[in-house]
């Protein structure tokens, strides 16, 4: 990938170094600690990054014909705003909803799909998590949370850690098995769970890292289904391959994600 900036892209980025050092100085990120805010971020700059539309700068702006409110840079757009933020120690939900919550949906999500959900995703209105992890180090091969198969879609049960932002998020995005035990590249799927549904529970065990959390499911999603061998054949956003075939599954309206997570 060429990674060398165009004018239209140097200029983003010195528009968001301006910004990230006027409004989220690193004195900002040490008020929110020190403060200890349940939010761990401010939410009238994230409105403020969300109206520069920065949150859309990964996504398409149509999708089959269809606008959805991104604006096309990809990631190499959102990758210069990133790294600006970095340089401030911005706290946002740009990592943990757009980048990590956005790219599933993006990459694994049928184009249906991506109309229904990336455009609340773009406007700020929904926030999403993406609960991997289940250990002290990256592994999603790991992953032993399991997703049984009921009467009326599939029970979620185990436990994440390292969530971030998932005590703020509205939709959380489940990295679960479907077959196979704990080590398997095989047999891992992703579910799209509403935050609120009840059997979850979440957690702040990370004293110095007050936005990731530690998320507990035992719930069970009514409407989740799939198709005859669909089921298991992904892996998370993060490990993204050209031969992976992975699949996210909606509980909201039962139909598959297919595509590359």
């Amino acid at each position: 990938m060429n990674l060398t900036l165009n004018e239209e892209q140097r200029y983003l980025k010195d528009t968001a170094r301006s910004f990230f050092r006027e409004k989220a100085p690193v004195a900002a990120l040490r008020k929110l600690r020190d403060s200890k805010d349940e939010l761990g971020y401010s939410p009238e700059l994230w409105r403020e990054i969300v109206e520069l539309g920065w949150s859309g700068m990964l996504f398409p702006e149509t999708v089959n014909g269809i606008e959805i409110g991104g604006s096309g840079f990809g990631f190499k757009g959102l990758g210069a705003i990133l790294q600006e933020s970095g340089h401030t120690l911005t706290a946002s939900p740009l990592l943990s909803s757009v980048v990590l919550g956005g790219s599933a949906i993006l990459l694994g999500g049928s184009e249906a799909q991506q109309q229904a959900y990336l455009p609340d995703l773009i406007s700020g209105e929904v926030r999403y998590a993406l609960a991997l992890e289940e250990g002290a180090h990256h592994d999603p091969a790991a992953c032993a949370m399991t997703a049984t198969p009921t009467a009326n879609g599939y029970r979620l049960s185990g436990r994440k850690t390292f969530v971030l932002d998932g005590h703020s998020a509205e939709r959380l995005i489940v990295v679960a098995r479907t077959a196979g035990s704990a080590g398997e590249r095989a047999g891992l799927s992703l579910f799209l769970v509403d935050a609120d549904t009840a059997g979850i529970t979440h957690a702040h065990p990370h004293d110095r890292q007050p936005r990731c959390c530690r998320h507990a499911f035992r719930c069970s999603r009514s409407n989740a289904r799939t198709s005859a061998g669909h089921r298991g054949r992904g892996l998370c956003a993060a490990r993204t391959g050209a031969r992976s075939r992975p699949y996210l599954y909606c509980g909201g309206d039962a139909r598959q994600y297919p595509g590359a997570v």
